[in-house]
């Protein structure tokens, strides 16, 4: 099921997942699901992990994914460690996504088709609903939207300086 952007992307993400948490291990089985949505359709999955249990290392390795140990000790520093190791691969587009969101998967092709035909530089998809969210999260989702919405207006209207 490989597509014809295949080559182009590749997908980060931060995991630690710890068997002695079963919300953990549950996350971990979903993170599972995602990767094999991802090699089926043939991306490159790189993920950065801080203290994830040997077995579930194991198997996001058979699974495709290319797992480097986080530096950093926060979220923030293996987010930025995520992002250098995903752009360091030379691909096109570098999708960024939770490895819970298994069912993501399958419209990365028409999340970051804008980016490939060269009409912008980021996209954000917009989730269909947040009637699952916690008040306080779906506040903060709507909240940053408003926000990225204003930053990536205004960079356009930044006028380019002449190289």
């Amino acid at each position: 099921m490989k597509n014809k952007f295949s080559d182009l992307i590749v997908i980060c993400t931060i995991t630690s997942y710890r068997r002695s948490h079963p919300i953990e291990a549950r996350r971990a089985l979903l993170a599972v699901k995602t990767l094999e949505e991802a090699r089926k359709r043939g991306y490159e999955f790189i993920m950065v992990d801080k203290e994830s249990d040997k077995e579930f290392i194991d198997a996001f390795e058979v699974k495709g994914a290319k797992i480097i140990r986080q530096k950093g000790q926060t979220y923030g520093s293996a987010r930025r460690q995520a992002l250098a190791e995903g752009q360091s691969t030379g691909k096109k587009v570098i999708v960024w996504m939770e490895p819970e969101k298994y069912t993501y998967v399958r419209n990365i092709v028409r999340t970051v088709k804008p980016i490939l035909e060269g009409g912008v530089d980021i996209v954000i998809p917009k989730r269909h609903s947040l009637k699952s969210y916690p008040e306080a999260q779906m506040h903060i989702e709507m909240y940053g939207n408003i926000v990225w919405r204003i930053i990536t207006t205004e960079v356009k209207k930044i006028p380019k300086t002449p190289s």
